[in-house]
């Protein structure tokens, strides 16, 4: 169809499957022609926009509109490599049941997300974990992630985990048997906005060496659940968190704000069994509307632990330390300096 809205045609297409191309400079891609942006608009089927069948490499799609599916508008499924996603906008996909978000890159390795919007999800915004590896999300947007809406059921809320960056790992002792543990090695996430999402702002979950600098994370923590009256409640829920089994790297530079909930904490820290941890934060500017501004969760960090705090500026908080240290009985090397 015709121009629409600044958009240069729409189609009505779903379950699009890309091709490989052969090397960084010989690359498969789907591209808007000339400096036209098109819209490929799954009509709410419970389907997919994109998403890859077979083992994709040196595959790019760029400056492209992809909206209203009822699963995932950009989907990979394992072992693909070296995916760019450049320019693009993603809307309104992922609605039935919250299936995975808006992008979902699953345990595949290499990729670049790069000046993305990721736009009104009962999903993620942006999902990239299950064992993938070495990708880089940079100039992106994540907005309205697992979004509330008075049409939707309650029930397609309750226990949402929606998150606008997620970098979750599920198996770090291989449980779902296929012979692999589960690590999002090598994760960069850097000059991306995250705001308005319904749990986390950004999860990094099984991350071993990651490098988290020069965001901005704001309105987290619109955790709505089911009650008795019908009513959307609010829970505490950090805006970044951080937890579990051999996540370490540093976060540092961002600007991490204004969450969603009055009962929420900011920055929260947890791990669990004798796994290690090891996270440096400095120069980041953490403020308003929270019960803490960095939370390290009580009873929680094994032996292995280590968290180095310097340089921070922590202000506003609602009530309760704007540093809260809360363990006991376990050792653990924390180093807390020079902040503000």
């Amino acid at each position: 169809r015709g121009a629409h809205d600044g958009f240069d045609g729409i189609y009505n297409e779903h379950d699009l499957d890309l091709k490989s191309g052969t090397d960084d400079t010989h690359r498969f891609v789907l591209v808007g022609y000339g400096q036209e942006r098109p819209i490929i608009d799954a009509q709410n089927q419970d389907t997919y926009v994109i998403r890859t069948s077979s083992v994709v490499v040196y595959a790019t799609i760029q400056r492209l509109k992809l909206q209203n599916s009822g699963r995932t508008c950009y989907r990979t499924d394992g072992n693909d490599q070296y995916l760019n996603t450049i320019d693009v906008w993603l809307y309104n996909c992922a609605n039935i049941a919250g299936n995975d978000g808006n992008l979902y890159h699953l345990s595949s390795d290499n990729n670049w997300l790069f000046h993305v919007m990721s736009q009104h999800t009962l999903g993620h915004c942006f999902k990239i974990g299950d064992d993938a590896r070495n990708s880089t999300v940079e100039w992106s947007i994540a907005k309205e992630c697992g979004y509330w809406e008075p049409d939707f059921p309650y029930s397609a809320y309750y226990g949402n985990h929606a998150a606008g960056l997620d970098f979750a790992n599920g198996y770090p002792d291989d449980s779902d048997g296929d012979g692999a543990v589960d690590r999002g090695w090598n994760i960069i996430a850097r000059y991306n906005i995250v705001q308005t999402t319904l749990y986390h702002g950004v999860q990094l979950r099984r991350t071993p060496n990651f490098s988290f600098h020069h965001n901005e994370i704001s309105g987290a923590m619109k955790m709505f659940s089911l009650d008795p009256n019908d009513n959307h409640a609010e829970s505490g829920n950090p805006q970044v968190s951080i937890t579990e089994y051999d996540t370490y790297g540093n976060f540092y530079s961002n600007i991490v704000r204004d969450p969603g909930g009055n009962s929420s904490v900011n920055i929260k820290v947890s791990t669990y069994n004798n796994n290690w941890e090891s996270v440096n934060f400095y120069n980041n500017l953490i403020y308003g509307g929270a019960i803490a501004g960095f939370y390290i969760y009580p009873s929680t960090l094994s032996k292995n632990t280590t968290i180095n705090f310097y340089s921070n500026s922590v202000y506003g908080n609602n009530s309760g330390p704007l540093i809260n240290i809360d363990i006991v009985n376990v050792p653990y090397n924390v180093d807390i300096k020079n902040n503000i």
